[in-house]
C-alpha cells in the first residue's frame, strides 16, 4: 500500500511538472509566426486554446489531490501514529531497536518526501508562469494566466487525518516526539 499511495503523489507531482512546462512555454509552437510579427501584443486563438487546456488540466491536478485527501488522508494519519507509538513501546535489544526505528522512520519519510515534491512543485508554478512570455500576450490571456497564479497560491498539500502536513517537517516533528517518548519511558524504567 505505501508504494501506491506515494506513487499517486509522485503522478501529480509530475503533472505539475508538465504543467508548469506548459505554461512556460506556452507559445513554443508560434516562434515562426512571432518572429513575423512586429507587434508587442500577440492576439493568437491558439493560444487561448492552450490556455484553456492548461487550465483545464490544472483543475484535474487540484480534483486529483481532492480525491486522494478524500480517500487516502486517514490511512496516513494512521501510518503516522502508528509509527510515531511503536518505537517507544519495542524491545530493547539494540539490533531490533536500530531496525524497527529505521523501518518505521523510512515508512514515515516516504510520505512526507513526496508531499513535499507535490507542495514545492505547485510553488513553482507561479514562477513558470512569470517565467513565460506573458507579457507579449492580450490582456484576456493575462488574466487567465493570473486566475491560474491566484489558484496556485493555495498550497497543494497532503494531510494525515486532515490535521498533519505530510512534509519533511511533519517527518522531523515526528521523530523529536518520538525521541521525547523514549526519553520519557526511559527515565520511569
Amino acid at each position: 500500500m505505501d508504494p501506491l499511495l506515494g506513487g499517486l503523489v509522485y503522478h501529480a507531482t509530475a503533472q505539475l511538472k508538465i504543467l508548469k512546462y506548459n505554461l512556460e512555454h506556452i507559445d513554443k509552437h508560434l516562434e515562426h509566426i512571432l518572429s513575423k510579427t512586429n507587434e508587442d501584443i500577440v492576439e493568437f486563438p491558439c493560444v487561448h486554446k492552450h490556455l484553456e487546456s492548461c487550465v483545464d488540466h490544472h483543475k484535474q491536478i487540484l480534483w486529483f489531490i481532492d480525491e486522494y485527501e478524500e480517500c487516502f488522508s486517514w490511512s496516513i494519519f494512521c501510518q503516522f501514529t502508528g509509527s510515531m507509538l511503536t518505537v517507544p513501546f519495542n524491545s530493547v535489544e539494540a539490533l531490533t531497536y536500530v531496525v524497527a526505528i529505521f523501518t518505521v522512520s523510512f515508512q514515515i519519510f516516504f510520505y512526507c518526501h513526496y508531499g513535499t515534491l507535490l507542495y514545492e512543485e505547485n510553488n513553482g508554478l507561479i514562477n513558470a508562469i512569470c517565467m513565460g512570455p506573458w507579457y507579449k500576450y492580450d490582456i484576456e490571456i493575462r488574466k487567465s494566466l493570473l486566475i491560474i497564479m491566484e489558484r496556485s497560491k493555495r498550497p497543494l498539500r497532503i494531510t494525515a487525518g486532515k490535521v498533519v502536513d505530510v512534509t519533511v517537517g511533519t517527518f522531523v516533528s515526528v521523530l523529536k516526539t518520538s525521541y521525547s517518548l523514549i526519553a520519557v519511558f526511559n527515565n520511569y524504567n
